[in-house]
């Protein structure tokens, strides 16, 4: 069985969810980013031997929220 790439299952997701469904998962989301970019510092912290850059996470973080923001 072929695994479904990220883009394919949220593609699918945002075809398949109810608006209050869509509604929740965007609220998740941006609640998420907003956690990530507030704390920018402890996120540096706690990610400073990790195999992703702080810095690549918490742009992305960005990034997402700029796209999806209300």
């Amino acid at each position: 069985m072929k695994n479904k790439t990220n883009r394919q299952v949220l593609t699918k997701a945002i075809k398949e969810l109810s608006e209050i469904e869509l509604v929740f998962l965007r609220e998740r989301i941006l609640q998420a980013c907003d956690e990530i970019i507030n704390n920018e510092e402890e996120v540096k912290n706690q990610m400073e031997n990790h195999i992703i850059s702080p810095g690549l996470f918490i742009n992305s973080m960005k990034a997402i929220k700029e796209k999806i923001d209300y």
